[in-house]
């Protein structure tokens, strides 16, 4: 898995909606998009991640935890 790239994807579809990205509770700065693409995946991004949703009609909603697992090879 290291060094290829990996992503996750929010659901709710694209009308009206913003996204932010957290890995392990904390933003992850430009994570702003449906879809969170890692390229070059090591060892640090290994975590716990979610997406927070916010609609423009509905308020917010956080999706369901996503475990990263990056095993190493050496």
């Amino acid at each position: 898995m290291r060094g290829r790239q990996r992503g996750l994807r929010g659901s709710g579809g694209r009308r009206l909606l913003s996204y932010q990205w957290r890995q392990d509770g904390e933003e992850i700065d430009g994570a702003t998009e449906a879809t969170l693409v890692i390229d070059e995946a090591d060892a640090g991004d290994a975590g716990s991640y979610d997406c927070l949703v916010t609609s423009v009609c509905d308020g917010e909603a956080s999706s369901n935890a996503a475990v990263f697992v990056v095993f190493v090879r050496r």
